[in-house]
């Protein structure tokens, strides 16, 4: 399961925690990552310095499955700019030899704060993104077109589709089923 838009703090992360009982997580003050299953153990987030986005190498304790990579990211939301930088930065990093990530097993979700439906996409976020997402990877709320529902609001006149999940296409014929829940916020 993972989280963006988080703000947990050193003071809410043991209640957190024990609250899901997982196995495993991963926090940063915008993201989060849990998993409650034994079988999928994280390496130490590979981008500690960046506090918008979890890089982790997940394994099996006994390679019962070859290692994949999952992302979450928050981007900026205020700053078109400062959203292109963001995105500039990302594409630098899964390219970085250093962390020797296999981009055919990558899985990306995270809020992304830009619609992909929305006109002038390119003053929205960084161009060479969208391109590599297009080229490699699909959105999984395809799936059961749930990629038109939106996942934020901020009145009952503005809202859009800003979280995405996306998947490798090489994975694209294993996405069985997508679904959306809205949390209470009460």
């Amino acid at each position: 399961m993972t989280f963006q838009e988080t703000h947990v703090s050193d003071n809410t992360l043991s209640i957190i925690n024990t609250q899901f009982q997982a196995r495993y997580s991963m926090w940063t003050r915008h993201c989060g990552i849990v998993s409650f299953n034994p079988s999928f153990i994280f390496s130490d987030n590979l981008v500690p310095e960046n506090d918008r986005i979890i890089l982790t190498k997940v394994k099996h304790p006994y390679n019962a499955f070859e290692p994949f990579w999952l992302l979450v990211l928050y981007a900026p939301a205020t700053s078109c700019q400062q959203r292109q930088q963001f995105f500039d930065h990302v594409l630098g990093l899964l390219h970085n030899k250093d962390l020797d990530i296999n981009l055919d097993r990558l899985f990306i979700t995270g809020g992304f704060n830009y619609s992909y439906l929305r006109p002038h996409l390119s003053s929205q976020t960084s161009l060479q993104w969208v391109s590599f997402l297009n080229d490699h990877f699909y959105n999984a709320l395809m799936k059961d077109d749930l990629h038109e529902i939106p996942t934020f609001r901020r009145n009952e006149t503005t809202y859009s589709t800003i979280d995405y999940i996306f998947v490798n296409q090489a994975f694209r014929t294993q996405v069985i089923e997508s679904n959306l829940h809205k949390l209470d916020v009460s």
